[in-house]
């Protein structure tokens, strides 16, 4: 269902269904949907602000919605924030350097999160507020993972492609399960893990773990 006319004031279905964002909607119009199963509101080719602040309910572009279990962006810039009251299944960022800020600290408030291509920045009080995968997307430049909560331990078994994770100053720590892995210690709390020719930089994590294999740590003259 393709919602381009502000005079739409509410759209109900009861089966499986896909609105798609083509235009900034007015606050009177609501997405709902309704009995459905599976039901996504996607963005189109425009940067797009996605809000969920209820139980699969919240706004995008002006357009309200409701009873919606799935997310999917554009190929422009999609901003997503769950706020600590929101919470959804899938959030699909796709193209485009997009944001995807989940505030709520509950375990499993979002099903999966997948950034798709482009440098995209995820931040999460910890992994464990996704019920599956978080997946940074295609191997791009910049793709950062952000731990904000507070003594976290992230392991990078839980998360896959990000080239940046960053703790945020919150006495974190850092583990990569088994493997040759070879960290580089070469800031304050800073540096870098290359395991299978994949090298992740890594900024504010306190304690480093290593797994059952073999680890090699080096800290330089600079790094602590």
């Amino acid at each position: 269902l393709h919602v381009r006319s502000r005079r739409q004031r509410q759209m109900c279905i009861r089966d499986s269904n896909n609105f798609i964002i083509e235009s900034t909607g007015s606050s009177t119009v609501l997405l709902d949907g309704g009995m459905g199963t599976l039901n996504t509101v996607s963005g189109d080719n425009s940067n797009r602000i996605w809000t969920v602040d209820g139980a699969g309910s919240g706004n995008v572009s002006g357009y309200n919605f409701a009873n919606i279990d799935n997310l999917v962006g554009g190929s422009a810039v999609d901003s997503f924030t769950v706020t600590n009251t929101g919470s959804i299944g899938d959030i699909t960022a796709n193209a485009g350097n997009d944001i995807i800020i989940v505030e709520n600290t509950a375990n499993d408030s979002v099903a999966n999160i997948s950034g798709g291509a482009g440098d995209d920045t995820v931040s999460l009080a910890s992994t464990a507020v996704v019920t599956g995968l978080v997946d940074g997307g295609a191997e791009d430049n910049q793709d950062e993972f952000i731990l904000t909560g507070a003594g976290e331990n992230l392991n990078l078994a839980d998360i896959s492609g990000f080239e940046v994770v960053s703790g945020t100053g919150g006495n974190h720590t850092l583990t990569k399960d088994d493997g040759i892995n070879n960290w580089l210690v070469d800031g304050a709390n800073a540096g870098s893990i290359t395991a299978n020719a994949m090298t992740i930089s890594f900024i504010d994590f306190v304690n480093l773990v290593g797994g059952s294999a073999v680890d090699s740590f080096t800290v330089t003259n600079t790094g602590s």
